[in-house]
């Protein structure tokens, strides 16, 4: 069976908070970490090749964002990653991706080259450096490439995180938001060589559908943050007694409808996903687009709801708000969009009514 989603939290005075801590400032530590993603879980989601798999994969991102976006962009990285090398990599790989939670790894997914400095391989080590590179520091091991640049050419390695053989810029990364995602420059240029063992052969990286089709989960990530506002706002506003002004419970009920419009979104191509489906792209532009403006949407009415404080650490919002703000600045949001009016446009796309039909 699909996973479910998890019930919001009850309406009620009494309620707790969703937070894990007092301070959702506090940054994760390599345990802590860990035992997010055992709670989490990842055995039956290692596959992103059938609807089966992808609903119950696509359940857990919404999960994990709806908890913590930051804790949500990790493990959505981590599942991305043990998804690829169970797609791509040989036997012994599959065998590591498989047992990766027994043994306490967790891996990323570096591809975003420092520019100036592209990763190389020469056939002995690693040379170069990965911008963008989340979890930097409390991940055990990462899935990087060579020849980025190329989608005929790119390369994945999985390397051993290791601080002897790999150097890490934690200056660069200083968002509003997202701090605790650990996303920062770190490069091989050491004598020893970091172990990279090659997954699959040139280009399977950028191969479609999984390239485009996996950005469904990071939207799913999004929509479960977008109902983790929804969550914050009800406790926030319950527990200084006013979330009965009639003002307020309009504002509530018009957040859970904007959070179940985002999850339904990726939940109904997630229910629809088809590897031969010729629109499953198109369909997952679509749902990034509406999670986007949902996502804009909530930020908005929880800052109208909440007030300055909101705003102010260490008021949980104001983490979740800043965090929210940055994760839904993904890469070419418009271009996105043009390819689904596209398809429209010259009659190659239609309504998803899969599974009512």
């Amino acid at each position: 069976m699909p996973d479910t989603i998890p019930k919001p939290a009850a309406a009620t005075r009494t309620s707790k908070p969703a937070a894990t801590s007092t301070d959702p400032r506090t940054p994760f530590t390599p345990d802590s970490l860990q035992a997010q993603f055992e709670q989490l879980g990842t055995e039956d989601i290692l596959r992103y090749d059938d609807p089966d798999s992808v609903l119950r994969s696509i359940a857990r991102m919404v999960r994990a964002g709806r908890r913590d976006a930051a804790l949500g962009r990790l493990f959505e990285g981590h599942v991305n990653a043990l998804q690829l090398i169970r797609l791509y990599g040989d036997e012994s790989l599959r065998d590591w991706a498989a047992n990766a939670a027994r043994h306490g790894h967790r891996i990323g997914v570096w591809n975003n080259d420092a520019f100036g400095n592209p990763l190389t391989h020469d056939g002995k080590r690693l040379r170069g450096a990965k911008s963008f590179a989340s979890g930097a520091g409390v991940l055990t091991h990462a899935l990087v490439t060579t020849r980025a640049d190329s989608s005929d050419a790119v390369q994945m390695w999985r390397v051993t995180l290791d601080p002897e053989t790999s150097a890490t810029d934690r200056t660069w990364w200083q968002p509003a938001g997202m701090q605790r995602s650990e996303t920062h420059i770190v490069s091989w240029d050491e004598d020893r060589a970091a172990e990279a063992v090659p997954i699959g052969g040139p280009g399977l990286y950028q191969r479609q559908p999984h390239f485009s089709g996996g950005g469904l989960r990071f939207a799913a990530v999004q929509a479960g943050a977008v109902a983790g506002l929804h969550d914050r706002l009800v406790q926030d506003l319950n527990s200084r007694d006013r979330a009965g002004h009639p003002l307020q419970r309009r504002r509530i009920g018009e957040s859970f409808a904007c959070a179940q419009r985002a999850i339904d979104a990726v939940m109904s191509v997630a229910g629809a996903y088809h590897m031969i489906d010729p629109d499953l792209l198109h369909r997952v532009d679509c749902a990034r687009h509406i999670v986007l403006d949902a996502a804009e949407e909530q930020i908005m009415r929880v800052q109208r709801a909440v007030g300055l404080s909101g705003l102010m650490h260490p008021h949980p919002l104001a983490t979740h708000l800043s965090d929210l703000a940055v994760y839904i600045r993904q890469p070419k949001p418009d271009g996105s969009l043009d390819a689904v009016a596209g398809a429209a446009i010259d009659g190659d796309l239609d309504f998803n009514l899969l599974g009512y039909a």
